[in-house]
């Protein structure tokens, strides 16, 4: 009888861990385009993004179609901004970045 509360418990677990990881990863994008449009708010400037592609096995996000506005002016203009980060320091709470590509940058001034 306690082998079934065990193995009830440890299946209750891992479904919970499972449906906890696909909402963080679901909702990740929307949290880099929250983070990335307030930041550039508080530089005074509008600015949208198109598209947020995540990819967690390759630790690389992609934002895609970003202009800013300010005044009502185009200030700048970026096809595509790929960020691609290393895992392992995560673990020692220190982020590395491995590199930043932009494509297709416009800035208007």
């Amino acid at each position: 009888m306690l082998s079934n509360r065990i193995k009830k418990a440890a299946f209750s677990s891992l479904l919970s861990l499972i449906v906890l990881l696909v909402v963080a990863r679901l909702s990740a994008p929307y949290a880099i385009q929250s983070q990335f449009s307030s930041w550039f708010a508080e530089q005074g400037i509008d600015a949208r993004i198109t598209d947020v592609s995540l990819d967690l096995t390759d630790g690389r996000f992609t934002l895609t179609g970003i202009n800013g506005e300010k005044d009502g002016r185009a200030v700048f203009s970026l096809d595509s901004l790929t960020i691609n980060w290393l895992w392992r320091p995560l673990f020692d709470h220190r982020a590395i970045i491995d590199s930043i590509r932009l494509n297709g940058l416009s800035l208007d001034g």
